[in-house]
């Protein structure tokens, strides 16, 4: 039975119980008068002594009459009390119904919320004008929210300011839709299909994210249900896969690239080496050959850069202790920081092992400052090494590529040069991607130092923003205690 019938059942059984006691407090003031009046008759006959025989006949026929008035109120107060009774129990029974009734809705309510918050999509419902009613436990995870907070805010508050218009037309088609269903909103429920939004966390932080939004009818007032789904993981994934293909294309390029140039610069730097060393000081052609071995030295760089790129990355087992190797590998490149650039040196004492190669390290941070130091140029500026020992969140893991929730040491290379577009941004770690002058860079570092990082189970990602300079993020896995 529907709740509100039960309560207006309930409301007409009290009405009818308190009709029954005015009817019981009646009957019985009456039969409290007729009682009173017959004792009177009683006591006016002892008192008067023997009355006429005519009068006597009339007072006998007056306490008959009393007696049987008598009979009657106790009569009708025994129905009243009768009536009183059964109206008493049907109240109380339907008390009972309505309390369990009343249990099972607030059990079906505890159940639908479990339900609701072991959902991994989050659920948002609000009125028409997007103000939130309510939210599932997913959407303060999503969101980074408490419930109060969100339950202050609208639809639209979860959302990059870019978003608004496309919203308002997914909301205008479900409404539409829900329009077309015959009966207009009072139709049960009308779903839409997940479209792909931009939405923002509680710190600001912008994450891709479908929505769904359908219309439901409540009585007189229609309340829109969105889910929402936090599709970052899958996007990165994405990202991941399109990256490993790219570098496993040009790994296997360069790998040949790298062989038959190996098989070219040999006879060079050979013969080079051998002349050099039989030519006297003074021959004129004595510099021109050490210019010669010095862009074939530099050409084996170049290959030795191409050979650790196209490399298949083996497990690295070797135990260090981070800020130990962190610190030896700053003291290696810091003598190649130019004298306009300040070196500052951040590493937390007790930070934990690591597994990893410190030569491969030390590949790693050269790279990473020397970039630094490119983006600084000619100007005074400021690059910035620091090592930390971090907890990553699932949160957190959301935010970078190929990370998941740990302990980690966290690498952060930081410079005050000149930044990067989003769009530059988004491609430089791709191989033979760069952004210097023709013959000042192959485009091999960061593809390199991305390589090394995934070999060591790690994950990186940069920040940057124009004129506000870069910093990149390094997380290599700490070692368990016993491993």
């Amino acid at each position: 039975m529907d709740e509100r019938l039960l309560k207006l059942r309930l409301d007409r059984e009290r009405e009818a119980r308190k009709q029954a006691e005015a009817l019981l407090d009646q009957k019985s003031r009456e039969l409290y008068e007729a009682n009173l009046a017959l004792e009177q008759r009683a006591r006016q006959g002892t008192v008067e002594g023997s009355p006429p025989a005519a009068d006597g006949q009339a007072g006998l026929s007056d306490v008959a009459l009393l007696r049987r008035r008598l009979e009657r109120e106790k009569k009708a107060r025994k129905a009243a009390e009768n009536l009183l009774e059964t109206k008493s129990r049907e109240l109380f029974e339907s008390n009972l119904i309505i309390e369990r009734q009343a249990h099972e809705a607030r059990e079906t309510a505890a159940r639908l919320a479990v339900i609701m918050d072991s959902i991994v999509d989050g659920i948002v419902t609000t009125n028409l004008d997007g103000s939130i009613l309510n939210s599932s436990a997913a959407v303060e995870q999503i969101f980074s929210s408490s419930r109060e907070d969100l339950l202050e805010r609208s639809i639209l508050d979860l959302l990059d300011q870019g978003e608004e218009e496309r919203y308002a037309i997914l909301r205008s088609e479900v409404m539409e839709e829900a329009g077309r269903g015959g009966s207009g909103l009072a139709g049960d429920r009308v779903e839409a299909k997940y479209t792909l939004l931009t939405g923002t966390r509680g710190d600001g932080a912008n994450f891709p994210m479908e929505m769904a939004i359908s219309v439901v009818q409540k009585g007189d007032a229609p309340f829109l249900v969105h889910v929402l789904r936090d599709v970052t993981e899958r996007e990165n994934a994405q990202k991941n896969l399109l990256q490993a293909r790219k570098i496993q294309a040009m790994g296997g390029m360069a790998g040949g690239i790298s062989h038959e140039l190996n098989n070219l610069l040999l006879p060079i730097t050979t013969l080079v080496g051998m002349t050099l060393k039989q030519l006297p000081d003074n021959n004129p052609f004595k510099k021109r050959l050490e210019k010669v071995s010095e862009a074939a030295e530099r050409a084996k760089t170049i290959v030795g850069q191409f050979v650790e790129f196209s490399r298949e990355g083996a497990p690295v087992s070797e135990v260090l202790d981070a800020s130990e190797v962190i610190r030896e590998s700053i003291s290696f490149v810091s003598s190649t920081v130019l004298s306009n650039v300040e070196l500052v040196e951040k590493v937390d004492e007790e930070v934990g092992a690591i597994k990893g190669d410190p030569a491969l390290i030390r590949v790693v941070m050269t790279n990473l400052v020397s970039n630094a130091c490119d983006a600084v140029g000619g100007k005074v500026g400021r690059v910035e090494v620091s090592l930390t020992r971090d907890r990553v969140s699932l949160v957190q893991a959301r935010e970078v590529q190929g990370l998941t929730p740990g302990l980690y040491a966290k690498l952060t290379v930081s410079d005050t040069g000149c930044g990067m577009d989003e769009e530059t941004l988004g491609r430089i770690f791709d191989p033979f991607f760069t952004t210097k002058e023709v013959g000042e860079g192959t485009g091999l570092g960061l593809a390199t130092v991305h390589g090394i990082v995934e070999r060591h189970s790690g994950a990186i990602r940069a920040l940057s923003k124009v004129g506000e300079g870069t910093s990149v993020e390094v997380y290599l896995p700490l070692v368990a205690d016993g491993d």
